[in-house]
């Protein structure tokens, strides 16, 4: 048995401002929820495990039914990549038009026969 991994890429286009200071908010809640927090000092580093994501498939009438439920999984990379290919930014505040937001997660729980049964 392994733990899955699941990769998710979003291309994130602002039109506004209010839209560059939303994805700016998105990028800064997935970094802060990945990383553990310390709990202890500067002779021993004692780290609090980070966030775990619930992760599930929705359409306009709910949860998918022909999608793979996923158990709860921790968020093991962040990569983001601005200004799109040619980098480009909006002239009244520099925010980047383009915002490439790569999310790599990694189940925490193993799977047992009985759980891909249930859809997992």
């Amino acid at each position: 048995p392994a733990f899955r991994d699941f990769t998710y890429t979003f291309n994130l286009k602002p039109l506004a401002q209010s839209d560059s200071d939303t994805v700016q908010t998105i990028i800064q809640f997935f970094k802060v929820n990945s990383a553990p927090r310390q709990l202890a000092g500067n002779l021993m580093r004692i780290y609090e495990l980070p966030k775990l994501f619930g992760i599930s498939y929705h359409g306009r009438n709910g949860p998918m039914k022909h999608m793979n439920k996923i158990a709860k999984c921790a968020l093991t990379n962040v990569s983001v990549v601005y200004g799109g290919d040619n980098f480009s930014v909006f002239s009244e505040n520099s925010a980047p038009v383009q915002v490439d937001l790569t999310l790599q997660f990694k189940e925490v729980q193993l799977l047992a026969e009985s759980d891909m049964k249930d859809g997992y």
